[in-house]
């Protein structure tokens, strides 16, 4: 049973999204919800969404293109352990201590694998899929995301001219593609956005402030910046869209 000792986040639930590789559109498919009692997180419920249902009426002639089942079926889980994500997740498996100070997570304390995938996107197992989470405002009405930047064709660097003197806080800049969106700071690309940033960011425009939240300067390349993302609750509220609802409600 996977248990934890520090819980930092507000996060409510996870989703996983999925790029359609024929058309690069992107779809959330998937969410987990469950009860956080006494530092565990237990009854963990995964449910698809409208989006999956959205992705597979593009492919008819292909029914198990998400799953070998029912887009109906509810999954129920006793615990993190044996959750539908769990092989995306810190929970049988060490995590580097460098890990952790890359994504800004107190290396001090036992790790807290929903914090960690929120972050870091989950493991990757030669898909196009990632995990992102659902989050609650804070006290100022902000919902806030911290998210490393997409590896691309290249990785910026610190031994850059330009940014070398990045520091947290400052301002990351959104420039829309057709394919991707890339995340510009001190007039270099430090990377491109995952699926669920970019969709806010094609939504909220620049109403979503995007700024350095943590410089690794002793890291890769591809893990030197964590970002943070912050949407206040006067402009919208993240994937509260059709697209994210389940198809089946949950009935305790």
């Amino acid at each position: 049973m996977v248990t934890t000792q520090q819980k930092t986040s507000t996060i409510k639930a996870l989703f996983m999204g999925q790029t359609d590789l024929r058309t690069g559109l992107w779809f959330p498919i998937k969410k987990m919800t469950w009860k956080y009692i006494n530092g565990e997180y237990l009854d963990c419920v995964t449910r698809f969404t409208v989006g999956a249902q959205k992705l597979q009426s593009m492919y008819p002639d292909a029914p198990y293109l998400i799953t070998f089942g029912s887009l109906e079926q509810i999954r129920v889980d006793r615990d993190l352990s044996r959750c539908s994500f769990a092989n995306r997740m810190p929970v049988n498996r060490p995590v580097e201590p460098q890990m952790l100070e890359v994504l800004g997570l107190d290396p001090n304390f036992p790790v807290d694998p929903v914090e960690y995938v929120s972050r870091s996107g989950g493991y990757r197992h030669g898909d196009n899929n990632d995990l992102f989470p659902e989050v609650e405002a804070d006290e100022n009405g902000n919902y806030n995301f911290y998210f490393r930047p997409v590896s691309s064709y290249q990785f910026a660097s610190l031994s850059e001219p330009g940014l070398n003197n990045v520091v947290k806080g400052d301002r990351v800049r959104a420039i829309i593609g057709e394919s991707k969106t890339k995340l510009q700071c001190q007039s270099e690309i430090i990377g491109s956005t995952p699926g669920y940033i970019n969709e806010l960011i094609k939504q909220y425009q620049d109403a979503l402030e995007i700024t350095i939240e943590k410089v690794n300067r002793n890291a890769p390349v591809e893990y030197q910046f964590l970002c943070k993302a912050r949407l206040n609750h006067s402009t919208g509220k993240p994937f509260s869209e059709m697209e994210y609802r389940p198809i089946i409600a949950r009935h305790d």
